[in-house]
């Protein structure tokens, strides 16, 4: 069973929907579209920079245009130029994922900088988690706390986690039980599958309050709808042992393939070790043995995988 979600569950890359005028559009001809594009791109060269965010929306979701993530990427590079916050966390997305540029973790981590300088608290969040991991910039975990607290406090659920997170490890900042639970529900509440995640673990094993495996439950289901694999994969070991939810080894057997099928190492060493048990489906031992080495493949250092794999006896 996987414990933290790391430092909030990866970028945070949902929280911008830069604003297009195409969205609230009745169908338009081509020519309407093409003449539009022609007088965003006439604005965005004479300085108007909502005109350039304005086109790296549209080239990025291909909204009245071919989508293109090359042409998205330079539009935002305009605009983040000229003081637009979203369009330089969008820049940085781009850099950090290779979205129309070569990745760049310095450039990425330089763009969530300016962003949240220019008040995008989201960006925040992200140049804190680039500062834990060290990518594009020097590790600083202290530092990493107060871009997440800057961003929490705006109320960006995904950074409320990550500080949950620091408080819980006692990473950058005194540990704090109670403080990390208050901040997980708050990102729970806030819509962050990764902060439902967490309070379902602070739960799930009894951190600062009493045991409630029907609680954990709950948490885990919610962030497992919305695609968060550790969550999946910790709701598979509740079902697969009828605790604090009815037992269930198929649908655990299932839970633990979309956690493996969302990159989670746990999620595929339990389908490995399911498929090796025939434990709610057919024993596989080939299927066993390809599990477990793809949770090998995502975390190399996973040494329940290894050990499984080298206790496997020949049929």
């Amino acid at each position: 069973m996987r414990t933290w979600c790391r430092w909030g569950c990866g970028l945070i890359a949902t929280l911008i929907a830069v604003a297009s005028p195409a969205a609230d559009r009745v169908l338009e001809t081509v020519s309407d579209d093409e003449a539009e594009i022609t007088q965003l791109e006439q604005a965005c060269d004479s300085g108007v920079i909502a005109s350039c965010a304005e086109l790296g929306g549209r080239f990025a979701d291909g909204t009245g245009v071919t989508q293109n993530p090359a042409k998205a990427a330079t539009f935002f590079d305009k605009a983040c130029d000229g003081g637009e916050a979203d369009s330089c966390t969008l820049l940085g997305i781009a850099y950090h994922e290779g979205q129309g540029v070569v990745p760049a973790p310095e450039r990425a981590a330089a763009a969530f900088a300016r962003a949240c300088e220019l008040g995008g608290a989201g960006a925040c969040g992200n140049f804190g988690l680039a500062l834990v991991k060290g990518e594009g910039v020097a590790k600083d975990v202290e530092r990493a706390f107060g871009y997440f607290t800057l961003a929490c406090k705006a109320d960006n659920a995904a950074s409320c986690s990550s500080l949950g997170a620091a408080y819980s490890m006692g990473i950058g900042v005194r540990a704090n039980a109670r403080k990390a639970r208050r901040l997980f529900k708050k990102s729970c509440d806030g819509g962050d599958a990764g902060g439902c995640y967490n309070l379902g673990v602070v739960y799930d094993q009894g951190l600062g309050v009493s045991k409630d495996a029907k609680r954990a439950a709950a948490l885990y289901i919610g962030a497992c709808d919305e695609d968060d694999g550790a969550a999946c994969g910790n709701l598979g070991t509740l079902v697969q042992n009828g605790n604090g939810i009815a037992r269930d080894v198929e649908r655990a057997a299932e839970l633990f393939g979309k956690s493996c099928e969302l990159g989670d190492a746990d999620g595929c060493l339990n389908l490995g070790l399911a498929y090796n048990a025939g434990a709610g489906v057919g024993r596989d031992r080939d299927r066993a043995r390809s599990y477990l080495e793809r949770a090998i493949a995502i975390e190399p250092d996973k040494a329940d995988a290894r050990r499984a794999l080298n206790d496997m006896m020949p049929d």
